[in-house]
């Protein structure tokens, strides 16, 4: 499309849907089409609504970018969009456009949508997301469904799902209760971990995240897909937090397979009201991690230094070197991405955070500390493509995501990634 097209036409969503959504178009037309969708999240964000609505009408024609364009409109702009959904509910219902309205403002702005909480059960049973930070006023309603005989099982278990999203005391007190109601008091454990908690209710993450944010250029990668990345807000926080080392290596040495521990990140403790070691440091083997074994363990020093926990000998099926090393800065969260999800983050968004609730690439899983049997608590996420200090990307798994762990009794820290 000439420029002069593009100009008169951008403001029509239908004609860029329809590129974009096009069998016949090469990739690479796409791709063109797409670095000019992104111009518009830049040059006039507000065009993104309309954008929004045509798709609503035409879900097949390039519904893929939805979740791109919702990142850049305003919260007015969200909560229209949420109106033009319920306002006409009958005509929508399947429409996958609608769908990902309501699943990316269940994270970024969950309030909008808790005054059409019953409709969304209605509608999206398993959209358990809707129900964060809702309170106590829908307690009656999902006690009723997931207590009600005359219910289908699964429309009661997903009320119990939804009630304990809530993160409520009385939310939990209930979700016990029921739960043996629904003969699920083997599950409701996992249930429990699902929204980072521990039976009965001690919390396994902090409320408040903390997302790294990296010097200028540290990420070289040049493909078109790196650019879109780094256009997402959740890059552009401003760095005034405390800058702390990211990467390279550690003094210590790896006691599976000898070679040197990889250091990941040293950052005050405090920020997370830890009552460890701080600074605390925090490092492992990339070589061994996941591929050799997993959790890995280690214990921390008077000075934060970690020691590795887990001894043998083992030989990695290759050995790598560390990550780039670099400052990042640990910046406070807007309240618009407190809550972020690895598969709706699509590749776009900064997911590198220290505390917050973590995103799981699978099923969530806090370790047991090997002194005190204690749930560990959820401190630090990496997401995959960290450039390598050889110039390569490391992936976790195949593109997951690592978590890290803290006890604060017993000062040691464990390891993990998911991928899929």
């Amino acid at each position: 499309m000439p420029k002069d097209d593009w100009e008169e036409k951008k403001f029509k969503g239908g004609t860029v849907l329809k590129r974009l959504g096009s069998y016949r178009a090469t990739r690479a037309d796409q791709q063109r089409e797409f670095e000019r969708l992104l111009d518009l999240t830049r040059t006039d964000p507000t065009s993104l609504e309309s954008i929004i609505k045509e798709a609503l009408v035409n879900p097949k024609g390039g519904n893929f970018v939805v979740g791109m364009a919702l990142s850049f409109i305003s919260e007015e702009a969200f909560a229209r969009l949420i109106d033009s959904v319920f306002l006409d509910l009958a005509a929508l219902r399947g429409n996958v456009v609608a769908e990902i309205i309501v699943a990316n403002a269940s994270l970024q702005f969950p309030q909008l949508l808790h005054p059409h909480l019953p409709t969304i059960f209605e509608n999206w049973p398993t959209q358990r997301w809707a129900w964060r930070e809702s309170g106590d006023t829908s307690l009656e309603f999902l006690r009723g469904i997931a207590g009600s005989p005359q219910e289908p099982p699964q429309t009661r278990r997903n009320a119990l799902l939804c009630l304990l999203e809530t993160r409520t005391e009385a939310a939990f007190t209930s979700a016990i209760e029921l739960a043996q109601l629904l003969n699920l008091s083997y599950t409701v454990e996992a249930f429990f971990l699902d929204v980072g908690y521990k039976l009965p209710g001690r919390q396994l993450y902090n409320s408040e995240p903390l997302h790294l944010t990296f010097e200028p250029g540290y990420f070289e990668q040049s493909s078109p897909d790196w650019s879109e990345r780094i256009t997402h807000p959740t890059w552009l926080f401003p760095r005034t937090g405390p800058a702390c080392r990211f990467g390279g290596t550690d003094s210590g040495q790896c006691d599976l397979c000898k070679g040197p521990l990889h250091h990941l990140l040293t950052f005050p403790g405090a920020l997370l009201r830890l009552s460890g070691p701080s600074p605390l440091t925090l490092s492992t083997c990339l070589s061994c991690l996941g591929w050799v074994k997993a959790p890995l363990f280690y214990r921390h020093s008077e000075d934060g230094r970690p020691v590795p926990l887990d001894a043998g000998d083992a030989e990695p099926e290759f050995h790598t070197g560390p990550l780039k090393e670099t400052l990042v800065h640990i910046d406070a969260t807007p309240a618009r991405w407190r809550w972020q999800d690895w598969e709706l983050s699509d590749s776009r968004q900064n997911l590198h955070k220290v505390g917050g609730y973590p995103c799981w690439v699978g099923s969530a899983y806090y370790p047991a500390c090997p002194d005190c049997n204690k749930r560990m608590r959820f401190i630090l996420q990496l997401d995959s493509e960290l450039p390598t200090a050889d110039g390569d990307e490391w992936k976790w798994g195949f593109g997951g995501l690592c978590y890290a762990f803290w006890c604060d009794k017993c000062w040691i820290s464990s390891f993990l990634w998911q991928y899929l």
